[in-house]
Order: structure tokens, then sequence, then C-alpha cells
């Protein structure tokens, strides 16, 4: 700041000064900012704040729930299509089949596939609650799985960002009034 304000370059700015910040953070390393992870009860609680009937809270309801169940990063979320959606019988049970194209850890693209388990209540089940996400947007065979919702509730075409379900988790967190620190890679930690 002292050499800005008399007009002097930063000497921060100079190759030598990143070269040895970063050569000390190889040697000491940094200590990662760390979330707390998502338990059966917590993700409970999240979803008991989104009691409402409103789009937006049954598209959240579902986030939290797959995001869970499934261990998907928030990327993974955002990138899912209609067409990554297989539904599949097991044991007289139905299976959902998701088809996760690309991952932070796949960088290739080769693609894996995810199986989520219907749970035993309606309202934290996550093949149910996407169910009842789909149903409400008249069940689309394509495009993106998470929407965007308007204010007055009307879901657009467009798809919903790694932000947005970072968001999402963040607001579901506040409103348990747990003092936790959650965020969407709590799904997946979890």
């Amino acid at each position: 700041a002292a050499h800005k304000a008399e007009g002097l370059p930063s000497p921060t700015d100079s190759l030598l000064i990143k070269k040895l910040v970063k050569g000390y953070c190889r040697e000491h390393g940094i200590a990662p900012q760390r979330k707390d992870a998502a338990t059966v009860d917590i993700v409970r609680a999240l979803l008991a704040t989104l009691h409402d009937d409103s789009p937006k809270a049954i598209r959240d309801t579902a986030i939290i729930a797959l995001g869970f169940a499934g261990a998907f990063r928030r990327s993974e979320l955002s990138a899912l299509n209609m067409e990554d959606l297989k539904w599949t019988l097991r044991d007289d049970e139905e299976v959902l089949l998701m088809e996760v194209r690309r991952s932070k850890t796949d960088q290739e693209g080769q693609g894996m596939i995810k199986a989520i388990f219907p749970g035993r209540e309606e309202n934290t089940s996550p093949t149910a609650l996407l169910k009842r996400w789909l149903a409400l947007m008249n069940n689309p065979t394509n495009g993106p799985l998470f929407r965007e919702v308007l204010k007055g509730g009307r879901i657009t075409d467009k798809r919903l960002n790694a932000q947005s379900i970072r968001l999402i988790v963040k607001r579901a967190a506040d409103a348990t009034g747990l003092t936790l620190d959650l965020s969407a890679h709590s799904l997946r930690s979890g």
C-alpha cells in the first residue's frame, strides 16, 4: 500500500518474490480451511428448513438430498442433464443411475456412474425428492437437471451454476441455526 501511495511499483509483483512465496508454501504448507462434514441428521435438518411447496424449495431439497446421497461436488450437480438419468429396478426397488460425464478428478472425461437408492422416508428420500422436482418440471427428457427458478415460481431452461448450489446449501445451513461451518462440499465429505 505504501508503494502504491508513492506511485512506485509493488515489490510483491516481482518474479523473485512470487517464487519465494511459492517455495515457502511448498516447504511449510498451507492448512486448507475445512468445512464440517454433513451427517444424516444434519441433512435431515437442512431438508426440514425447506418445508414449503414452492418450486425453489422443491428443487433445493432435491439438490441437497441428491448431493449427499451421491457424494456429488457442486460442479457435478450443476452439470447434470436429464439425459444422464436412468431409472432401473433392483430387488423391486427403483434405483437411479446417474452418469457424471466429467469431474475434477476425471479430467479426460471418461465419466462414471453413481447409483442413488431410495430412502426409507419419503420426505428425505433422494429419489422421491428428485421425482417431485421432475414432476414439477413436467418430466423433461433433455436439458439441465437443475434449473433456475424465477421469483414468481416459473422454472426456466437456464442451468443452475455451481455457485448457486453453494448458496442453496449455505442458506439452508444458516436457517437450521446449527453452529457448524457447512458448505456444498459438506454434502460430499459427509
